[in-house]
């Protein structure tokens, strides 16, 4: 079926102070506005975050 989460993933819920999550969404909207159909949320944006750290070791 369409739009179901795979079943091997998991949710992460992480709370921000509200001022934060309305500058990260602003932040998504700008992203989106400099790249057309690209169609960017927080939650890819988070995610990539992840992933780097991930990979990387390192938020720099």
């Amino acid at each position: 079926m369409p739009n179901q989460y795979a079943k091997d993933s998991t949710q992460l819920l992480v709370r921000l102070p509200e001022q934060m999550k309305r500058d990260l969404y602003r932040a998504v909207e700008k992203l989106n506005e400099k790249n057309p159909g690209a169609m960017y949320s927080a939650n890819s944006v988070v995610r990539a975050l992840i992933e780097k750290f991930i990979r990387d070791g390192t938020i720099d």
